[in-house]
């Protein structure tokens, strides 16, 4: 009805979101990817990506690191040259949308299992998962990000926001190599929906669980149960929802 006022509107500020920035990494002297992130823990977050994708097994094979944000660039020097071994990985990584069993099968087969003698209550994840929404400083102050944490027996390791769910796992685990965790006795929370790649990134590493506020896909299902890796959803509801990996759960 007109004259009604039943809500209203303002305008909207650039200052108060989230900024974004493409970040491109060059592995090698080859331009490997670029990324759309947050200008926030790029160190980080190039380490978490190259050990992620397989590009280096440890931090002892990153022989020099150079990240200007200025220049939107990160220069990787690193040995042994992995680029050719994971070739058909990295394309099946980007591409994100592969069929089928083929792809399954491609994705698993590159993964060792997932070996881990920790045990988790639902009370202790779903405490550390709400110290780590108190530390998202930039969703608190404009929302629009992500925020992802790993987290150990005594509490919170490690924490980091990004614009893509990826990223912020990506740096997670960066930060984890960087303070020389033992992966295995860990486990990834974060505030976005799992994907498969996400559960890759953790197996990856050997880290036994990932728990989310929000649900896994299907297909992060099926490589969790295969690789033996724990998956909760729906994390800090009234119900919890284990997907595979039950017997981690106390």
């Amino acid at each position: 009805m007109k004259g009604a006022k039943t809500s209203e509107w303002i305008r909207g500020k650039v200052d108060d979101l989230a900024p974004e920035m493409p970040l491109t990494i060059t592995y090698n002297g080859r331009p490997a990817a670029s990324l759309l992130c947050l200008p926030t823990d790029l160190k980080p977050l190039v380490i978490g990506w190259l050990f992620s994708q397989g590009l280096v097994a440890s931090l002892d094979e990153v022989q020099s690191l150079g990240v200007c944000a200025d220049l939107r660039q990160a220069q990787v020097l690193a040995a042994p040259d992995r680029w050719e071994e994971k070739e058909a990985w990295r394309q099946v990584l980007t591409s994100g949308c592969g069929g089928g069993t083929i792809l399954l099968q491609q994705l698993v087969g590159e993964l060792p299992p997932v070996v881990s003698s920790i045990s988790w209550e639902l009370g202790e994840l779903q405490e550390y998962m709400r110290e780590s929404l108190r530390a998202g400083e930039v969703y608190t102050r404009c929302g629009g990000v992500h925020g992802a944490a790993l987290v150990g027996r005594d509490g919170l390791l490690a924490h980091s926001e990004d614009i893509g769910r990826h990223n912020a796992v990506d740096k997670v685990i960066g930060k984890g190599l960087l303070l020389g965790t033992s992966f295995p006795e860990t486990a990834i929370l974060t505030t976005g929906r799992v994907s498969s790649e996400m559960v890759i990134k953790a197996a990856q590493g050997g880290i036994p669980l990932i728990g989310s506020l929000s649900v896994p896909t299907g297909m992060a299902v099926e490589i969790a149960s295969r690789v033996g890796l724990t998956l909760v959803g729906r994390l800090c509801s009234y119900r919890a929802v284990v997907y595979s990996g039950a017997e981690r759960m106390l």
